[in-house]
């Protein structure tokens, strides 16, 4: 029997043959061309502990592996360089990585936050403002489990990225933009009100081509969200538009082999699926 937060075994390794596939294809076709390495690939994680099928939960050991192999084969950058050399302040270092933490779990202070004050490494963490007000108040009760306010202004002191991922984790993309904006400014005062922050971050729940606009992304940009995360797979550069950018998620049940190769751009094919596939994309529990 497997809890909300897992799927059938079968589901679990069915999935994972389609990343193996892309991997694959990549490294054959990079044996004539190499992978871009003068970019940022930005890589998402969602939850942490030791859930054997859940898609998006990292085991904590693994992702300790995962940050030591980050520290000895790329540049990771903080958030503040991110900014910095994405508006051409500063150059591009070759290899470069930047890490994001979508929707605020419990689990990203427990397991994440420790490891990554371990290896002196600073992610943004991407939260959903709504929900954590609710948990707050006590007027609604969620699994997973959220961080709260006093989590969070924690992970601030350490020197962590909070931004807003939606007000209430919903498709942004799928209700009417004026709902889509009141959704945007919530997130946003309650942000400054709560944490006393203004960032110029922002992710997209969910994330596929069917969350998002361009519509959407001015609306965000009048708001002073300048960097603006899909869940679309690619990379990132300095001459690029900042408002809708890509990233590459990472899952539970993938090796360190596995994990090098994502982050060296071995998944970056993944983004055809992305635009040709969102319609079938499941949009899975927080």
């Amino acid at each position: 029997m497997t809890s909300s937060l897992e799927i059938s075994p079968f589901r679990f390794y069915l999935k994972k043959r389609p990343r193996r596939f892309v991997m694959t294809l990549s490294r054959f076709i990079q044996l004539w061309s190499k992978p871009q390495v003068n970019c940022i690939r930005v890589i998402t994680y969602h939850r942490f502990g030791d859930t054997a099928l859940g898609p998006v939960c990292v085991k904590p050991k693994e992702f300790d592996r995962q940050l030591a192999w980050l520290k000895n084969n790329t540049c990771i950058l903080n958030p503040q360089q991110f900014v910095q050399i994405m508006s051409g302040e500063q150059p591009l270092p070759a290899a470069s990585v930047l890490i994001t933490i979508d929707d605020g779990h419990q689990s990203v202070i427990d397991f994440a936050i420790p490891f990554l004050a371990k290896h002196n490494i600073s992610a943004i963490l991407f939260v959903c403002p709504g929900l954590i007000e609710s948990k707050a108040s006590g007027k609604q009760a969620l699994e997973p489990i959220l961080a709260s306010w006093d989590d969070l202004k924690r992970a601030k002191t350490l020197g962590h990225e909070i931004a807003p991922h939606g007000m209430s984790h919903q498709s942004l993309g799928r209700m009417p933009l004026s709902n889509s904006v009141a959704e945007i400014k919530a997130a946003k005062a309650l942000l400054k009100t709560r944490l006393g922050i203004q960032t110029p971050f922002f992710s997209f729940p969910f994330g596929t081509l069917a969350d998002y606009s361009t519509a959407l992304a001015r609306e965000l940009e009048n708001e002073g969200f300048r960097f603006n995360f899909t869940s679309t797979h690619g990379i990132c550069v300095p001459d690029m538009p900042t408002t809708l950018l890509p990233r590459l998620k990472i899952e539970g049940g993938e090796n360190l082999k596995a994990f090098g190769h994502i982050v060296q751009g071995y998944i970056d094919l993944w983004r055809f699926i992305d635009r040709f596939f969102f319609p079938f994309q499941q949009r899975g529990k927080m």
